[in-house]
């Protein structure tokens, strides 16, 4: 696989976990202090959204690791200043993803509330986005 077929598929995965991020985010937004148990149509979305977690946003965020490694290899970036800084944030957001995915289980098991905190992490998740996205491009040393 060429570079930059490399990248192509990396952007397409990128985009695809960054969308589900910003979904379930957005979702843990909106129920924070719904009362539980939730109402049914609630209970489906949430279901629904879990399910979409489950079945594109984690496979393309195992994507994404793989083949930006792979293109880092590739290209000859390891240790790269920029690059050590993309994958600090790029841990960070997998790292949500992970604190996500386990609310959203227990949210279908009608367990919990996400927490209040959550309701301000639109910006921060932007924000870590937006400097991988810079990083990228300028590649400062």
């Amino acid at each position: 696989m060429t570079l930059l077929w490399l990248k192509a598929a990396h952007l397409l995965a990128v985009v695809t976990f960054v969308g589900g991020l910003l979904l379930t985010t957005i979702l843990l937004h909106l129920l924070h202090g719904s009362p539980v148990p939730r109402l049914p149509q609630e209970r489906r979305l949430v279901v629904a959204v879990r399910h979409w977690d489950r079945a594109v946003t984690t496979p393309a965020l195992a994507l994404v690791w793989l083949l930006g490694m792979a293109m880092a290899v590739r290209a000859g970036w390891m240790g790269a200043p920029w690059l050590l800084g993309k994958l600090v944030l790029v841990a960070g957001l997998s790292a949500w993803h992970g604190l996500q995915a386990g609310w959203l289980q227990r949210l279908v098991a009608d367990q919990v509330t996400p927490p209040r905190w959550t309701r301000r992490v639109v910006g921060p998740l932007l924000a870590a986005v937006a400097g991988c996205v810079l990083l990228v491009v300028l590649k400062p040393s």
